[in-house]
């Protein structure tokens, strides 16, 4: 383990191919934040299974998601806290669908950073939900009750997996 500012994590992730990386947690520690003026840079790791061919486990905060389907699925754990995406829900859900492995799925203030996410809710709109059928472990935190629930509609759950949902409660237009 290795403490060092996101930049420097970002430039030396570009560096060089890291063949037997396993796990990567990169999210910058709250003296950071203090010292910036409670905002982050969001650093974008440009992560590759080309580079990285052995990862299996990626945490991020405060950065750049990844966009590469296949990085994706290779994965057993993601979490995401509070990162940005050039992915729509869709283009999302279709990465995790390639995550035959994926056994535990974190995200923290993600899912209003994708695009085309409905304001409402669509069960009706959805494709095929997509099966997750390793995952043992799913935590969705700080989300809208729209976002969480459009979220859970594009994916299918193995019965035995864990939720642990908290959700940010907004009132609602009775209009």
């Amino acid at each position: 383990q290795v403490a060092m500012s996101m930049r420097a994590v970002a430039s030396f992730l570009g560096s060089s191919p890291m063949p037997l990386l396993e796990n990567l947690n990169a999210c910058p520690q709250l003296k950071y934040w203090v010292d910036t003026g409670n905002s982050f840079p969001r650093e974008d790791f440009h992560l590759s299974p080309d580079r990285l061919p052995m990862l299996k486990s990626v945490s991020l905060g405060s950065s750049v998601a990844p966009s590469d389907p296949t990085l994706y699925s290779r994965l057993h754990t993601l979490s995401l806290s509070d990162c940005t995406t050039t992915l729509t829900l869709d283009g999302f859900i279709a990465c995790l669908a390639a995550c035959s492995g994926l056994r535990e799925l974190s995200l923290s203030l993600f899912l209003q950073n994708l695009s085309g996410v409905p304001n409402t809710l669509a069960y009706e709109e959805r494709r095929l939900a997509a099966p997750l059928p390793s995952l043992i472990k799913l935590s969705l935190k700080y989300h809208n009750v729209v976002q969480t629930s459009n979220f859970l509609a594009g994916i299918t759950l193995n019965p035995l997996t864990q939720i642990n949902i908290g959700t940010i409660l907004e009132p609602v237009d009775a209009t």
